[in-house]
């Protein structure tokens, strides 16, 4: 009988760990958001982490940080595929409705692989290489790139920007996910914003005066891109919160609601636009401020018009809140729009250096419309159609038009491939915002993130870039798996079920 006590005490405190255990991984569940469990979970929290990662340093200008992005990107999707087999539900419907941009980017990248090989018969190879030979006095490989460097270089950006399309898209079946990731984009874009404002000068560059802002980026176009994107995503965030709350009888009540939506809880995210809004309007980018706009102006019309098609209440509220939006854009703009309305006054919209690349681009393309010239070769083609008319674009290593570009180096076929990817990506997007039932604001900001750069892109450079075009390629994943999606797929309904705390539950309420 003495032993009888001695005997239970093992099991005594067996049970006594285990409870204590049970409430330690209930308390720690209780902290730690469901959504961000899990594989899908573990890929979104080192999204963010990357998202931090290639703004720093020269912002995804360097060869090194090409190749450390690449391998970063490429391993997240090694690893969502090698264990895609225990969640083959997630993948099923996003896998059907990216089977024709996946299509038209692989044509693509095949082709820009074909460039660079050097089995090509020798009556599409490049005349330029033959001429190398005879000059060296020996027999060269021919290939379609002019110089195969530059076109490795592209395709290595190209993949990683691709990857972390790929990556964001399925994480982002779970709608609470992709909100999560564009409150990172639109948090992370502030941080980079306050160190674009401490230091006014940023790295040296041609193309910004003293005074205007460049951050990491040595560049202010390159900067305001980056700062639009993210203020595009804390709009549209903030956009969700006040118009899924603000409830008013009178126009004073509305204004002392809209107060206090803005401050409180949604303080983050309106900081984050002040921000991103005062980086914008300083770094004095025409183009960056026009494109940001037709963004703005894109995500309020998509709003507004699926509230009037698909007949729900609120109509009025939305108009009222939209005016109040651009009020405060206008306002900003008068307070620190100086620097762009000055170049406007002195310059318009037009830019007289920009015309000539353009011309000098399109003569390139009509000498060899279907091979191109390889992937990414503008910087050396550049050279062989300047007529010397123009000295201060001698060394140009850009189109200032990344269509231009992506047609000259891939040819019509391989470039217009690349281009239409991506464009039904986008127009994917814009029929989410207007039809879907739930998560619209996901897809109506991807939407207008697509405005911003594809506007941007036709006199500027930015999406070559990683750190836009990545930023920008994550958003238009999150978009996409949302305009996607059906309101019979298990994830979706997985996703509505659920409620996110980041900062404040209602903000993170699936739409």
């Amino acid at each position: 009988m003495k032993g009888a006590p001695a005997s239970r005490r093992p099991r005594s405190g067996r049970a006594h760990a285990s409870t204590f255990g049970r409430r330690r991984a209930s308390l720690l569940q209780g902290r730690w958001p469901p959504t961000l469990r899990g594989r899908d979970g573990t890929l979104t929290i080192l999204l963010m982490v990357l998202l931090v990662w290639i703004g720093l340093g020269q912002a995804g200008q360097t060869g090194s940080e090409w190749a450390t992005n690449a391998i970063l990107f490429g391993s997240l999707v090694v690893v969502r595929e090698v264990t895609s087999h225990s969640h083959p539900q997630d993948a099923g419907f996003l896998l059907k409705g990216l089977a024709v941009p996946g299509l038209l980017f692989t044509i693509a990248v095949v082709w820009s692989l074909i460039q660079l090989s050097t089995s090509v018969p020798s009556g599409l190879s490049h005349p330029i290489w033959g001429l190398a030979g005879e000059a060296l006095g020996k027999s060269l490989d021919g290939r379609i790139t002019v110089d195969p460097e530059l076109t490795r270089l592209a395709i290595l950006r190209l993949m990683t920007v691709g990857c972390a399309f790929w990556i964001a898209a399925h994480v982002s079946v779970d709608a609470e996910r992709g909100l999560l990731l564009l409150l990172a984009v639109a948090v992370i874009g502030a941080l980079h914003g306050l160190y674009a404002l401490a230091n006014p000068v940023g790295l040296p560059s041609a193309a910004g005066g003293r005074g205007s802002l460049e951050g990491t980026f040595g560049n202010r176009n390159t900067l305001a891109t980056y700062a639009g994107i993210g203020f595009l995503v804390a709009t549209g965030l903030l956009w969700r919160r006040l118009r899924g709350h603000v409830e008013f009888s009178s126009g004073r009540m509305m204004v002392a609601e809209l107060l206090q939506r803005i401050g409180g809880k949604g303080l983050v995210l309106t900081g984050s636009i002040l921000i991103l809004g005062a980086t914008l309007l300083l770094t004095g980018s025409r183009g960056g401020v026009i494109a940001t706009a037709a963004g703005l102006l894109t995500f309020l019309t998509l709003t507004i018009l699926r509230r009037r098609s698909q007949r729900r209440g609120g109509l009025g509220r939305d108009v009222w809140v939209a005016a109040s939006v651009l009020a405060v854009m206008a306002a900003s703009f008068f307070a620190f729009g100086d620097l762009v309305a000055g170049r406007l006054s002195e310059s318009g919209l037009s830019d007289g250096g920009r015309p000539f690349l353009f011309r000098t681009a399109w003569d390139a393309i009509a000498s060899s419309p279907w091979l191109g010239y390889g992937y990414g070769t503008f910087e050396a083609v550049f050279p062989m159609f300047h007529d010397g008319s123009d000295d201060v674009w001698m060394g140009a290593d850009s189109a200032h038009n990344t269509y231009l570009e992506v047609l000259l180096g891939l040819g019509i076929v391989g470039g217009g491939a690349l281009i239409a990817s991506i464009a039904w990506v986008a127009v994917v997007c814009f029929r989410g915002a207007l039809t879907l039932p739930r998560s619209a604001t996901l897809s109506a900001i991807a939407a207008s993130v697509a405005i911003l750069t594809g506007l941007h892109a036709l006199v500027d450079f930015s999406l070559k870039i990683e750190a836009v075009a990545i930023t920008s390629a994550i958003v238009l994943g999150v978009g996409f798996a949302q305009a996607a999606r059906t309101p019979q797929d298990p994830a979706s309904t997985r996703g509505r079920a659920r409620l996110a705390s980041v900062g404040d539950g209602s903000m993170m309420r699936t739409e």
